[in-house]
């Protein structure tokens, strides 16, 4: 069953926000894609800078 990407991306990001760690995500030409909760925490960086 194919969920649009807007389910996708929520549910990415929910679960990366389970994850206690820092994590940062970036694609092959190194531009940050996605970060979670605790990076944007440790970082002090605004909801609207990062995905």
């Amino acid at each position: 069953m194919a969920h649009p990407k807007a389910t996708t991306d929520t549910l990415t990001r929910a679960g990366l926000n389970l994850i206690q760690q820092a994590l940062s995500i970036y694609d092959s030409d190194l531009r940050c894609v996605q970060v979670n909760r605790r990076f944007k925490e440790m970082f002090g960086l605004p909801d609207n800078l990062c995905a």
